[in-house]
């Protein structure tokens, strides 16, 4: 058995107890009654349907089974639909049905008795027993009652009017067992299914009439509590009211016209009357606390505020207004509860309090020092000025009943103790006392004690005079001549005292650090010693300037040897104090300047260097300018020679083949400064993509063997790569044109022998070679003929065109390719220039 929320349930049988399943089934009878009616129909409709098969399968039967259909089993089923529009039906509903689908059985078990060899037959049987648990409304225990009861009569009947044997019918009786357990496991989950969700639904049910009644005596709750809470609310002093969400007054009390002056029906007319009560310094405190009290965020919280009002008769009158939230049971915000009080009597006499306290305070805060009041004997602090606040580091609320003076004075507790004794029986006492404050700072103070008594109560006063500054200054008296030593001896310069006839009197111990010398080498000795030789005249002079000159001061710089014989720099100043009785010298500190001067000296070579980039640049763009020029100047002459005369078209030919030639230099030129400018932008791009190298091989034949050959130059280009090694990932154009530079510039400087290009590889690397038999380039110029607007041949007079940037750019190409390029050549013999790539 199974219990749910008062409901016995049986599992086996899915029925409740007996006055449940009257009203379930009562239930299920008003909801399926039309359904089964139409199922009634259907069955109805498909066992006259199936009249047409028998004329099919067994004609020779066909007019009896058409009477078994048409005159027993359809009136019976017709006659159970008949009986379903009677009262008493729902009495005897399962009965009728289970009787009904019994003759649909039976009528299908006279046609297999007839027919044992047609399984057409067979196959309806089994729609009956479906039909026993899915059309015909019966409960699943009257279903599988009925439905074995279908069995057992077929099994009676067909062993008995058949000749079929034993077997056969076992084989029959197997699947019509199966069909049977198979809807009985269908039809009990479903009914299970139903009864479960009728006890969910009465729960339902219930849940809705409890909580209808519980709305009920709700509401009648909030009716008695609102008459109460208007009974109080009349009669309270308090000035209570009720705003809606809406911020209109759902409710006032009396209280207001006895506070105001003004009714409840006056505000009700007039809802911002308040805002014209509150006297104006106060107003804004109001509108603050008033946009509070209705943000989202903080209309949860009570809101609370003291303020002041005109009421009718003129008279200034202090509020304290809370506001309280209100919800409704859903948590819902539906408004605020005001209660306004008149305070004027403790606001007035709260403000004396304050006018009394502070003047005691500004007594207390006029004292020079700190100032303590104790209990006694309990020694608990009650009262203190705000000096003692500042000094130790303490807030209000640490100091409030703090007790004993051992957390702020630095003595064993004994001797506080005894201390405190002597104050209250001798009535004074003052004494010199180290004392801490809150962050563990040490001071002096002279504290000072007196007792006395006030209704019956002892107290203890305290006063303090803090003395730290008086102990630090003997104590910086005392110590100054000692860290002025400290401060000479650890000073970045030397300082030293040098008499009338150049010799050291006093030299600072930090010469021993920065130059290597102890002082005892120094003192005695004449100062010219350690002075590099080739700057002595210059420090005689620089003496003879000084030394008739008092307080005369002088700085200069000259080389000084170390210990070590290392030279360094030095940078000195010397004032004359030779009248001064305790100098009585010159009075001269230097540094080590060495590092200063040695930047003075690369940032000269920078400027020559800068200088000499300038010079570079002038020089290049003069050759721009020639590069630009020359080519320009060509096509203009060619074009207006062609315009102004007539010649013949051989000639016209030639002179457009060398505009085009221009026109190519020219663009090249361009080009060349706009790839330069990218590159110093650091925009150029790089674009790689697998390639075959003999296609630069290919591309360079044919662009140059010409070009060589017209020159009479031996031009050979040898590939010793093997096939899969041509094959390489990297930036096509960018290697062609890297090539294309360095063959263009060996052809140019190349005036007689050979040019060799050669391609091999080396470990995984790419290697290209350019051999030929130039010119060649001084050694002082090979480190520069890679950099932007250098030429190895930069004069005015030189004998090569071009702008100078091809190895510029054929480096630029090879770095950004990840690889790198150099060049080895000798003046007369000639050039080999080398890049390679890693592949």
């Amino acid at each position: 058995m199974n219990i749910e929320d008062g409901f016995k349930f049986n599992k086996f049988t899915l029925l409740f107890d007996t006055e449940k399943e009257i009203e379930y089934q009562d239930s299920v009878f008003r909801k399926s009654l039309k359904l089964i009616r139409i199922e009634y129909f259907f069955v109805i409709f498909l066992y006259a349907i199936f009249s047409i098969l028998d004329n099919i399968l067994v004609p020779e039967h066909a007019v009896l089974f058409f009477q078994i259909r048409f005159f027993v089993v359809i009136p019976i089923l017709f006659s159970a639909i008949i009986l379903s529009y009677f009262k008493f039906f729902k009495v005897i509903w399962q009965y009728t049905f289970s009787i009904s689908f019994l003759f649909v059985a039976q009528g299908i078990t006279l046609m297999i008795i007839k027919v044992p060899d047609n399984y057409s037959y067979y196959l309806g049987l089994m729609l009956v027993f479906s039909g026993n648990y899915f059309l015909s409304g019966l409960k699943f225990k009257n279903a599988t009652i009925v439905s074995f009861l279908n069995l057992l009569v077929f099994n009676i009947l067909f062993a008995s009017n058949s000749n079929k044997d034993i077997l056969f019918i076992i084989a029959i009786n197997f699947f019509y067992v199966s069909q049977i357990l198979i809807n009985a496991f269908v039809g009990y989950v479903n009914e299970s299914t139903a009864r479960k969700n009728y006890i969910l639904k009465n729960e339902l049910n219930n849940e809705r009439d409890n909580l209808e009644k519980q709305v009920m005596i709700r509401t009648k709750e909030l009716n008695d509590s609102e008459v109460k809470f208007r009974t109080i609310a009349n009669f309270t002093a308090d000035w209570e009211y009720w705003i809606g969400k809406d911020n209109k007054i759902i409710y006032m009390n009396p209280a207001c016209e006895q506070i105001t002056g003004y009714s409840s029906e006056e505000f009700e007319k007039k809802p911002n009357l308040l805002f014209d009560l509150i006297i104006e310094e106060d107003l804004p405190n109001w509108i603050e606390h008033h946009r509070m009290a209705h943000d989202e965020n903080s209309m949860q919280f009570t809101q609370a505020i003291v303020f002041r009002i005109v009421n009718k008769f003129n008279k200034s009158i202090y509020i304290e207004h809370n506001c309280r939230p209100v919800f409704n049971e859903l948590g819902e915000f539906i408004g605020r509860r005001v209660s306004n009080r008149d305070v004027s009597e403790r606001m007035s006499l709260e403000i004396q309090l304050r006018k009394d306290q502070m003047f005691i305070k500004n007594i207390l805060g006029s004292l020079p020092g700190v100032f303590l009041l104790y209990t006694y004997p309990e020694m608990k602090l009650i009262l203190w000025n705000k000096n003692f606040e500042w000094v130790f580091g303490y807030t209000k609320d640490e100091l409030a009943n703090k007790i004993g003076l051992e957390w702020f004075i630095d003595k064993p507790i004994d001797k506080i103790n005894q201390t405190i004794n002597t104050v209250m029986e001798n009535g004074f006492f003052a004494k010199e006392e180290t004392v801490h404050t809150k962050f563990g700072e040490q001071l002096n103070y002279i504290l000072s004690g007196r007792s006395f008594e006030f209704k019956d109560e002892k107290y203890l006063i305290g006063f303090g005079i803090d003395i730290t500054d008086r102990i630090k200054a003997e104590a910086t008296l005392t110590e100054n001549e000692t860290k002025q030593r400290a401060m000479i001896e650890n000073i970045a310069d030397v300082i030293s005292i040098i008499d009338n006839k150049f010799k050291v009197k006093y030299i600072s111990p930090n010469i021993s650090s920065i130059f290597g010398w102890d002082p005892n080498e120094i003192i005695s000795k004449n100062a010219l010693e350690k002075i590099y030789f080739d700057d002595h005249t210059h420090i005689k002079d620089f003496y003879n300037n000084i030394i008739n000159k008092p307080d005369y001061e002088e700085s200069s710089s000259c080389r000084y040897i170390c210990k070590d014989n290392s030279i360094k720099w030095i940078e000195f100043t010397a004032k004359n104090l030779i009248h001064d009785q305790i100098i009585n010298g010159l009075l001269v500190n230097f540094r080590d300047i060495t590092d200063r001067k040695i930047a003075e000296q690369e940032l000269i070579k920078a400027k020559e260097k800068a200088e000499e980039s300038n010079h570079l640049k002038t020089a290049f763009l003069d050759n721009i300018r020639h590069e630009i020029r020359t080519p320009i100047n060509g096509i203009m002459g060619f074009l207006s020679y062609i315009k102004e005369y007539e010649i013949e078209q051989d000639e016209k030919d030639e002179m457009i083949n060398i505009i085009n030639s221009s026109l190519m230099r020219l663009i090249s030129t361009i080009d060349s400064i706009v790839e330069i400018s990218q590159i110093q932008k650091g925009q150029l791009e790089i674009k790689k993509s697998t390639f075959n190298i003999q296609c630069i091989v290919d591309v360079i034949y044919d662009k140059y063997y010409s070009k060589a050959t017209n020159k009479h130059l031996v031009f050979e280009i040898n590939n010793y790569l093997t096939d899969s090694d041509s094959q390489i990932l990297s930036d096509q154009s960018k290697i062609l044109s890297t090539v294309s530079y360095l063959v263009d510039n060996a052809i140019k400087f190349t005036s007689n022998g050979s040019i060799t290009l050669s391609f091999f590889k080396d470990n995984n690397n790419l290697i290209v070679k350019l051999e030929d038999t130039g010119i060649g380039i001084e050694g002082s110029k090979i480190d520069k003929i890679f950099e932007s607007f250098v030429q190895a041949d930069g004069s005015n007079t030189r004998s090569f065109e071009g702008t100078g940037l091809g190895l510029t750019l054929a480096k630029a190409y090879i770095e950004l390719l990840g690889g790198k390029i150099w060049v080895n050549s000798e003046v007369g013999i000639g050039s080999t220039f080398w890049f390679s790539l890693p592949i």
